[in-house]
């Protein structure tokens, strides 16, 4: 026997893919700040700052 997942369906739905969607560009911002903070301070060179962002999902 297999069970369907019901997706979300209207209003409350849209919510809640509009939150997964503010958490992902948040966590995309602190990984930026992140990243600038550190390359700033001279702690990482730019290549490993171009190398973290291509994995983490950024354009830099």
């Amino acid at each position: 026997m297999t069970y369907k997942t019901k997706k979300p369906s209207g209003k409350l739905g849209l919510m809640r893919n509009q939150k997964q969607i503010d958490d992902s560009l948040a966590k995309r911002a602190r990984l930026t700040q992140s990243l600038n903070q550190l390359f700033n301070a001279g702690l990482i060179p730019a290549s490993w700052v171009a190398e973290i962002a291509r994995i983490g999902g950024l354009h830099v």
